[in-house]
């Protein structure tokens, strides 16, 4: 198969210092976080990280989760809350207290 136009693409491709962002715009599900697996992820620059946090019985695993993930240094985390599925607006006030607090 010929190579048709690849003479174009040489010399327009200039390498960057610039680092791309990676944004997967979905919350990671906190109960497969590994150290090994975020230990991958944080080779990517993802910006932010999205940890799911679904539900309050979740919160022991949210937060070793999160914990793990700032240990591989990865610094922009955000979260995604499922609100009224099977959760009352307490457990919602009470996980965004969690996630809002040091």
């Amino acid at each position: 198969m010929p190579r048709v136009g690849l003479h174009l693409w040489r010399g327009a491709h200039k390498p960057s210092k610039r680092k791309r962002i990676v944004d997967f715009n979905q919350g990671i599900d906190s109960r497969l976080i590994t150290e090994a697996n975020i230990k991958k992820l944080s080779e990517v620059n993802i910006q932010p990280l999205r940890i799911a946090f679904d539900h309050w019985n979740l919160r022991d695993i949210y937060e070793k989760s999160v914990r793990i993930a700032v240990k591989s240094g990865i610094k922009s985390l955000s979260n995604y809350l499922l609100y009224n599925f099977e959760d009352k607006p307490e457990e919602l006030y009470y996980r965004c207290l969690l996630y809002t607090s040091d």
